[in-house]
């Protein structure tokens, strides 16, 4: 391989590994997104321009965008041998992403959704039928499915009431014991604690810098209840400074090994369901391989205790809607 092809594909490989690791995971983006439902906002359509649609919201003129990809990256509180009993045993997703690649203006938004945050879930009954939707926890959509496929399908499908009618290309879920198998292909990688997690593991105590064990980096991510507040936001923050690391780690790799973003597939296959194939993952990633990748953001809102005694976290009024406008709209006036 030339000097200028070798470079071409770190940096194909290494974009790929920016979303791949917004799990603790590397993964990529998807394919085109032009053939899209009209976001169900706030707003009135008035006419269109050609195929996109325009609106109006907050006394001001949108173009909905053309040529996006969606992809909603899961991380779900189950191992991938746990056995299924029902309709209403597909295991709750703790980590939620979207990631959305604009084709056009080049750029990658990400948006990591709290697993407590309140909307409209499709729920089954007790023989696996659809009974209706619930107010319910956004986690929760993942438990209801006859199947893994149909558990992601309604997971993507609460994501999309919660913003406003969006519509996602594609999906990846990976079961709890993936995270140490991604921690075992990168070798480890390097964080300084922001928490304390002694309790769980000596080693891990507050402003400790550790290269994480396998073991290590399942506490590092999982962990909740027993670790400070035992708030999820806290750990969202500790996904965040993983990807960060994971980052770093997978870039260095690359720049000895360019093929090593296959490794990480390939390790995680059998531990995932996606609805994407390997193959248009990469061509994707060569797509966008020069993007700018746009910081995390995550909605505004408050975290209450439920009537049932559980968390739950509430957008704040418009949160969802602003944000759907920024990425999936372009201001006209």
């Amino acid at each position: 391989m030339t000097k200028k092809r070798r470079a071409r594909a770190i940096r194909n490989l290494i974009v790929l590994g920016l979303v791949v690791v917004a799990l603790g995971i590397a993964y990529g983006v998807a394919q085109y997104f032009e053939d899209r439902n009209q976001v169900q906002q706030r707003g009135v359509v008035n006419e269109n321009i050609g195929q996109r649609k325009r609106v109006e919201y907050q006394g001001k003129t949108y173009a909905e965008r053309t040529n996006l990809t969606t992809l909603l990256v899961m991380g779900i509180d189950k191992d991938t041998d746990a056995p299924t009993y029902g309709a209403r045993q597909g295991g709750q997703a703790d980590f939620l992403m979207l990631i959305v690649i604009d084709h056009n203006n080049k750029v990658i938004s990400q948006l990591q959704i709290d697993r407590d945050t309140m909307t409209q879930v499709e729920v089954y009954g007790v023989l696996g039928n659809p009974v209706g939707t619930q107010t319910l926890q956004i986690c929760l959509a993942h438990g209801y499915g006859n199947s893994p496929e149909e558990n992601c399908q309604n997971a993507v499908l609460a994501t999309e009431n919660l913003l406003e009618g969006i519509r996602i290309d594609y999906y990846m879920a990976l079961n709890m014991d993936s995270m140490e198998v991604l921690n075992h292909v990168l070798g480890g990688v390097t964080v300084t604690l922001e928490d304390d997690l002694s309790s769980l593991d000596p080693q891990m105590t507050k402003g400790a810098t550790l290269h994480l064990t396998d073991e290590q980096a399942e506490i590092f991510l999982h962990s909740r209840m027993t670790v400070g507040e035992g708030t999820n936001s806290e750990r969202m923050a500790r996904h965040r400074l993983y990807m960060q690391a994971a980052v770093e780690t997978l870039r260095d790799k690359l720049k000895k090994t360019p093929a090593f973003i296959g490794d990480v597939f390939d390790a995680l296959e059998g531990k995932m369901t996606a609805n994407i194939t390997r193959g248009k993952l990469l061509n994707e990633a060569n797509r966008s391989y020069n993007f700018e990748v746009l910081p995390v953001t995550t909605l505004e809102g408050e975290h209450a205790i439920g009537h049932d005694g559980f968390m739950e976290f509430h957008a704040a009024e418009g949160a969802a809607t602003d944000w759907v406008m920024q990425t999936f709209y372009d201001l006209l006036s």
